[in-house]
Formats: structure tokens, C-alpha cells, sequence
């Protein structure tokens, strides 16, 4: 009888109805059960994976593998992105409440109607970005009618390399000191 082959594991008969498993156990090994390998890579990989993202995408990782369920919370790319949502904020504290990355490479918050009560919010997440030594970091604040100032915190983070502001401004007669910057952006909407 002919034979054909099937997913190229499992050998048929002519009548390609039944697995003819008597010769397929004489001729080919046992099928070993599928190995999990997205579970297999290492942190490294994972967290280089989850810096091309966007940070919901990021969370949702956590159904691939039991592995990964925690994943997300180490990563060192904070990219938060409002898409006019009332449950921002609670969104960004959830967040970083979860996030135990000792460091954070990249932390952009991009914020579409900002209003004065989103400061201590602000506020609170620049201290988290200076907490965890801050590389990169974008604050973008659209239609806000009265600029946000920088908390002076800011003002001193040594690790800083790109800094990217939006509807910001600085303090007056504040000294600053970023010895590694390298790539500064501002812009002010008038």
C-alpha cells in the first residue's frame, strides 16, 4: 500500500483514514510531547523582546507561559501611552507598583489631556523614574493651558542620557547636573 505523510510525524495508509501506528512504531521513534521553548529563553532575550513593545503589549505576554506571567515586571522599558482614558492613572500606578526592575533604561509618559490634577501623579512617577536611575526619559503633556513644572529632583539625575520634555519648563536659578546627557529635546505649545 501507498503511504503518505501527515504534519510529518504520523504516517496514513492508502485510505488516509487511520494512522498505520504498527509500522510507524517500527520505523519512527515515539512522538516526544511539544517543549515549551518560548519558556526557555533567557532573561536577557526576553526583556531585549519586550523593549520593542508597547507596555500593554508587554503585560499581556504573561499568558504565553507560566514563565512569563511575572515577566513583565522586570522589564526596564516603561513606555506608558494614553489613549484618552479615564483610568490612566490607575493604570500607571498598578504599574509601577508591580515593576521590580532595579533600573529603568527607558521611561516615556505621553499624556493627551492633562489637567493640574494630574501633578502629584507626574510627580510621583519622575521620583519612581529617579528612584530606578532613569536613562531615557520623555515627558509629553498635550493640552495642558498651564505648563508643568519640573520637580527639582529631576535636576541632578547622573545617569540621564536622552531627556524629552513637552509642555514643561524648568526652575529658575536651579543648578543642574547631567553629566551623561547626551540628547536633550524641548518644546514648549504655544
Amino acid at each position: 500500500m501507498a503511504e503518505t505523510t501527515v504534519h510529518g510525524a504520523i504516517r496514513r495508509d492508502s485510505s488516509g483514514d487511520r494512522p498505520n501506528s504498527a509500522k510507524r512504531n517500527r520505523t519512527h521513534p515515539p512522538l516526544l510531547s511539544p517543549r515549551d521553548l518560548i519558556s526557555d529563553l533567557p532573561d536577557a532575550v526576553i526583556h531585549h523582546i519586550f523593549s520593542f513593545l508597547p507596555l500593554k503589549d508587554v503585560v499581556k505576554t504573561s499568558v504565553l507561559s507560566k514563565r512569563w506571567q511575572s515577566a513583565w515586571t522586570t522589564t526596564a522599558h516603561l513606555v506608558f501611552h494614553d489613549t484618552y482614558s479615564s483610568d490612566f492613572p490607575s493604570l500607571v500606578d498598578s504599574v509601577l507598583i508591580r515593576c521590580t526592575s532595579p533600573t529603568v533604561k527607558r521611561f516615556h509618559i505621553t499624556i493627551f489631556k492633562c489637567n493640574a490634577a494630574y501633578r502629584p501623579k507626574l510627580d510621583l512617577c519622575l521620583r519612581f523614574a529617579e528612584d530606578r536611575r532613569v536613562e531615557d526619559l520623555r515627558l509629553c503633556l498635550l493640552q495642558l493651558r498651564v505648563h508643568y513644572i519640573l520637580p527639582r529632583f529631576l535636576y541632578c539625575l547622573s545617569r540621564l542620557v536622552r531627556l524629552e520634555v513637552y509642555s514643561c519648563c524648568f526652575s529658575l536659578g536651579t543648578a543642574i547636573r547631567w553629566p551623561c546627557l547626551v540628547v536633550r529635546m524641548c518644546a514648549v505649545e504655544r
